[in-house]
């Protein structure tokens, strides 16, 4: 496992510039080219398992998640510089950070509470694997089998409306056009609600 660890342990910067890149290319309104480019991930883990399982055992995984990872931030950095996006956002540029720059306050205050949510989340995780771990064989894979379902209609569907609309929600605040914002808002509680609801009774219906 520590292998395995170390092995991956460059994936973390790899994904942190597939996030920042995915990022430009939304604000391209290039959404489905930034979200179809997990796809490029997948099929570099499988192709790794696949061609190295048999040399490598378990470590393909790991390097699977590489090669997935590069793939992917490569499809990400051409598309960034595919005439249609680089004409509207221009091309790429890294930045000093700086403390002291406009905004920076503002921003690392409004992310603290996002630090806490994904602490809590993933705490619970954690938790639950515990609590499942003196239960009977393959009760820890049934939890986390489960969980995947009970995701899957908001990582699909709801990440996907508010992806696109937090895109124009910010334009309009950003632009002091508080009445089109909220508009957009609630536009964007209607869909989540009329596309997630029929989901929700389905996983209630078949829940047994």
């Amino acid at each position: 496992a520590i292998k395995l660890t170390r092995v991956m342990l460059p994936f973390l910067a790899i994904i942190t510039l597939s996030a920042w890149l995915a990022s430009l290319a939304k604000a391209a309104n290039r959404f489905g080219m930034a979200e179809g480019s997990a796809l490029l991930f997948d099929a570099g883990v499988i192709a790794a398992v696949v061609l190295l399982s048999k040399r490598l055992d378990y470590m393909s995984l790991g390097y699977g998640v590489i090669l997935g990872g590069v793939v992917q931030f490569l499809f990400l950095l051409y598309l960034i510089n595919s005439r249609k996006v680089s004409s509207i956002i221009g091309p790429p540029k890294f930045y000093r950070p700086s403390l002291n720059a406009a905004g920076v306050t503002v921003v690392v205050l409004l992310t603290l509470p996002l630090l806490f949510d994904v602490l809590f989340s993933k705490l619970s995780d954690v938790v639950d694997k515990i609590l499942a771990t003196p239960l009977e064989n393959g009760a820890v894979a049934a939890l986390y089998f489960a969980a995947i379902l009970f995701r899957l209609p908001v990582g699909v569907i709801a990440n996907s409306i508010n992806n696109v609309v937090l895109r124009d929600f910010s334009a309009r605040m950003a632009a002091y056009k508080k009445q089109e914002a909220k508009a957009i808002f609630f536009k964007g509680l209607r869909y989540n609600f009329l596309l997630l609801m029929p989901a929700t009774l389905f996983a209630v219906y078949f829940a047994e």
